[in-house]
């Protein structure tokens, strides 16, 4: 134990040194100079709804540049978060959890994260709505901590604010070509940008890829899981005068998704039953996977995103409109035991509509006061109607399935007010307020049916294994439910860029409660909001004659009613958790050592704890040595938060060299750092993930004037099997699933630019 402490404790001061000096969450990798240069470039963010210097932010922001993503092919949160201390991306079967400082939300699909997307001013909060690869993006910004007044209600975590490439007023293009060994991915990307006429410019982006996964499956006899991404974005952007500006943008996207991304971990007590349906089945972390049997795992996905936003200057006012429409369809279909039995077959298709509308008046630039007025409205309609059958012959006991419905509506509408109070060149004083109601409004209804048919059982035995075993009822419900809140904020700002910053922070965030989708028995049929109160010390600066940058976080963040989703091996729970508490400190900087030579390191310590939550989901273990009546429940108080790692670090070092015949030769190497951390919600032993470090490196040739660039990406140089997402196997209790990291892979890519 004492080893692994030193451990940690040397990941953090190695990065502190290496940056000299502390720095809190700035930049995980931010663009490099285009050319050779002794000082930084100013990174430049919209976290504030306005473009302004990252330096007089006082908000803990990591920022990701388009050509970066694209340098080191980052394509999806996952990859993203693994560069990021303090933000966490994992996949469960049925949707992304995404965490921010150790808080996010569970995996039932009526949830909206606590960590909000916005693209493009709009927002996103399921993880379907922009299900495809990150492509042609202009930087992805990572907010942390509550951001409720400007972005809304559901920030209680933080937000992920993503800005898509826009026109150019040249002409460009570019095209590239990717492959990745490992996987057998095939990549095929580029766009062309430019002036349309004197006043209006375009943009039209497309990519499309394939590749075959990194799982063997041995029951099908092929690798998994194959995916097939397509998307097309058009974005015009008309200036007919120096005070109107219109940008609009429309995307499609497509996504196919066959094989299951998650293997046998434990066989638990079933080790005879299951390798007599696939002898080959084994439960090593070893990239095997034992699953289809009874049902192919398979996902499509088709989005449609639509974002019009209008800037008007009214005198010294700038008026902003921001209108959003955006959309999913789905179809799913999985083997959902995990395993090689065909024993459960889950079905299901969602529909999702959303539209929305804000507005802000901004007040003209002053060196005392200044504010920000706005409106929001959105309404968004969601259906699901999940089917689940089970082949409990298998097992000596009956054959079942059930159907849920699940349509809902809800309606949005807030206002909100900043202000900045200058006090003199130096201080300043921001406080905002936001007004928040929503109203929801769901039908819910879950039949037993006989299996593999539309017919409603009746069969008083098969109902009553039904309820004993997966915990279905036959139920109908018509809910509502209508909140508000009220979020105020408070800053205080000490300097600025050039000179330095301190900024000193209180915000309380807001989350709505809603209706648990994934309930079978009509005993969780509602959850309620959340609330967090959070505080945060930061420090801002430069020194070495601009070439480097010091920034420091120190934070606290207090939740009440914590919404949580787990499996207990039989069906989802949605609860409130009582208390929650996550503190910390950030460290992060960059540091241009040379013209040639730039650096970025970034560290985190979060202790992410339960502060009371005394009716938590058991393991498995547990409910097999439970004697009491009633349900078995566990105390998590004092317990960590679901993948919540104490200690997280990223470091990387790029270096461009010039060579003969005008090349020029770019190089950078990472090393990411997690410490242990579970990742199961109910926190079993089996879901202890060790600490682990994941190297990459890339090498590059880039022509003069960037023509072309051929590069190759090396992932996971160390080839580190690590788990991603833990999951009980239903009805197996104590056998388990979990995802796994990907290998290591080789990515080659060519581009060519006009």
């Amino acid at each position: 134990m004492k080893t692994q402490n030193r451990f940690r404790l040397a990941c953090l001061v190695s990065t502190a040194l290496l940056t000299p000096g502390l720095a809190y969450a700035q930049t995980a990798t931010p663009e490099p100079q285009a050319e050779a240069s002794s000082t930084l470039d100013d990174i430049i963010v919209t976290a504030q709804k306005k473009q302004e210097s990252l330096q007089n932010v006082p908000i803990s922001v990591d920022v990701v540049g388009g050509e970066t993503l694209d340098r080191l092919s980052l394509s999806n949160f996952d990859e993203l978060s693994g560069k990021i201390p303090n933000f966490s991306v994992r996949k469960s079967g049925s949707t992304s959890l995404i965490s921010i400082r150790g808080i996010g939300s569970g995996g039932d699909r009526g949830f909206e994260q606590s960590v909000g997307m916005f693209v493009d001013g709009v927002f996103a909060g399921r993880d379907q709505q922009f299900a495809v690869p990150f492509f042609d993006l202009a930087r992805v910004e990572v907010l942390k901590g509550p951001q409720s007044i400007l972005f809304g209600k559901n920030t209680i975590a933080g937000a992920v604010n993503i800005t898509t490439a826009g026109p150019t007023t040249e002409p460009r293009a570019s095209l590239t070509a990717e492959y990745e060994t490992e996987a057998n991915e095939r990549v095929l990307a580029g766009y062309v940008s430019g002036p349309l006429t004197e006043t209006l410019r375009g943009r039209l982006a497309a990519r499309v890829s394939r590749n075959d996964g990194y799982l063997f499956n041995t029951l099908t006899n092929r690798d998994e899981r194959t995916s097939e991404d397509a998307l097309i974005r058009a974005s015009v952007e008309w200036e007919p005068s120096d005070t109107l500006k219109v940008n609009t943008k429309y995307e499609h996207g497509d996504v196919n998704r066959v094989g299951s991304p998650f293997q046998l971990i434990s066989f638990g007590a079933y080790k005879n039953v299951l390798t007599a349906f696939d002898p080959r089945i084994e439960d090593r972390l070893d990239r095997q996977s034992s699953s289809g049997r009874f049902l192919n795992d398979a996902e499509e996905i088709q989005s449609d995103n639509f974002a019009l936003e209008v800037h008007k200057e009214l005198g010294d006012f700038v008026l902003t409109a921001v209108t959003g429409y955006s959309s999913f369809d789905t179809k799913q279909t999985n083997d959902a035991d995990g395993t090689s039995i065909p024993l459960i077959a889950y079905k299901q298709s969602e529909e999702f509509r959303q539209f929305s509308q804000e507005v802000r008046l901004e007040s003209p630039v002053s060196d005392r006061f200044e504010y920000t007025l706005g409106a929001f409205y959105q309404r968004g309609t969601y259906f699901t109607d999940p089917r689940l059958d089970v082949d409990g012959s298998l097992l000596g006991t009956v054959k079942v399935g059930s159907q849920r419905t699940f349509d809902q509506t809800s309606t949005i509408w807030s206002a909100f007010a900043e202000g900045k109070w200058h006090l003199n060149d130096a201080f300043t004083v921001v406080g905002g307020l936001r007004y928040t109601n929503e109203d929801k409004s769901a039908f819910k209804q879950n039949t037993v049916l006989q299996f593999g048919t539309n017919t409603p059982e009746t069969s008083g035995m098969v109902l009553a294994v039904s309820k004993a075993v997966l915990g279905s009822v036959n139920f109908t419900a018509d809910l509502d439910r209508s909140e508000s809140n009220l979020s105020p904020s408070l800053a205080l700002q000490y300097g600025d860029a050039d000179r330095g910053m301190a900024y000193f922070k209180v915000t309380q965030g807001f989350k709505s409660g809603g209706f648990d989708v994934a309930d079978q028995s009509g005993l969780s049929l509602e959850y309620q909001g959340e609330e967090a109160t959070a505080y945060e010390l930061g420090w801002k600066s430069r020194f070495l004659d601009n070439r480097a940058e010091v920034n420091l976080a120190i934070f606290r963040t207090d939740f009440e009613d914590l919404q949580v989703s787990a499996f207990d091996g039989v069906r989802f729970l949605t609860t409130n958790a009582a208390a929650a508490r996550s503190q910390g400190v950030e460290v992060n900087g960059r540091w241009q050592i040379t013209p040639a030579l730039y650096f970025t390191g970034s560290a985190a310590y979060t202790d992410a704890t339960y502060q009371n939550y005394t009716g938590a989901v058991c393991t498995a273990e547990q409910k097999a040595a439970f004697t009491g009546p009633g349900s078995c429940l566990q105390d998590l108080s004092g317990r960590p938060l679901f993948a919540s790692s104490k200690w997280s670090s990223n470091v990387n070092l790029e270096h461009v060299a010039d060579l003969p015949n005008g090349l020029t030769l770019q190089s950078n190497l990472g090393v990411n750092y997690r410490s242990k951390h579970y990742l199961a919600t109910d926190l079993a032993e089996a879901s202890l993930q060790d600490g682990y470090a994941s190297v990459d490196a890339g090498v590059a040739v880039v022509s003069e004037s960037n023509r072309w660039r051929a590069g190759l990406v090396v992932k996971n140089l160390t080839d580190e099997r690590a788990m991603g997402y833990v999951m009980n196997v239903p009805i197996f209790s104590g056998a388990r699933v979990a995802s796994i990291i990907p290998p290591r892979t080789f990515g080659f890519s060519v581009t060519v630019n006009y």
